[in-house]
């Protein structure tokens, strides 16, 4: 907003994070990425790449636990998300 008037002004950005405090799901806080369709594909490589990085820093029991985690929500996205090509 501008400080001399009371317009509002909208900017577009590529992506941002919505931190919603999420009971419902038990949860205390959800983080909800809003991207761009422009974005989408750096965005996806973005996050593929912390995973990798995330992975690396594990070992043993940790990093298997933690691929587990992972495929146990790959599976739970899987049942409440239809597929969609873009």
């Amino acid at each position: 907003m501008d400080d001399n008037t009371s317009d509002i002004e909208i900017v577009e950005i590529d992506r941002g994070i919505l931190v919603w405090r999420n009971q419902i799901l038990g949860q205390r806080h959800s983080l909800i990425h809003i991207v761009t369709q422009d974005d989408l594909s750096s965005f996806a490589s973005d996050a593929a790449a912390t995973i990798e990085e995330i992975k690396n820093l594990l070992d043993g029991d940790a990093r298997e636990s933690f691929e587990e985690q992972l495929a146990g929500s790959r599976r739970q996205r899987e049942k409440r998300v239809p597929k969609v090509d873009i």
